[in-house]
């Protein structure tokens, strides 16, 4: 399932991307080929890392998903039922265990901004 729909999610933003609009995913993608094959079909990709530990995921968990994971009646849940494979080689790294969500998102904005470029259309 998760399968399917990571490479949907990069069919769709790929078309999007090719016709002009920008497009930002806020996904889990907790397998590396799933990212990589979303960079393979974006010609302007840049992959954000958004740094968390375990223990702190599951303090921030509003919906009590890790806690459901260790009971047992969540299966899929990244880094408790099914691993989660960090990126190799981000073009953004924030570490949300140290930075609030304001300097997170400040910093996640002047790394893109100084890695796109306005494109003339």
């Amino acid at each position: 399932e998760r399968d399917w729909f990571y490479g949907v999610l990069g069919q769709l933003a790929g078309l999007l991307a090719k016709n002009g609009v920008t497009v930002l995913i806020a996904a889990t993608a907790n397998r590396r080929h799933y990212r990589d094959q979303a960079r393979q079909q974006i010609a302007r990709f840049a992959e954000i890392y958004v740094r968390c530990d375990l223990a702190t995921c599951q303090q921030r968990d509003p919906k009590g998903i890790y806690g459901q994971a260790q009971e047992g009646t969540a299966v899929s849940v990244p880094g408790v039922g099914s691993p989660y494979e960090p990126p190799l080689q981000p073009e953004v790294v924030v570490d949300t265990t140290v930075l609030t969500v304001a300097e997170a998102a400040t910093a996640v904005y002047q790394q893109l901004a100084s890695f796109f470029q306005p494109v003339k259309v």
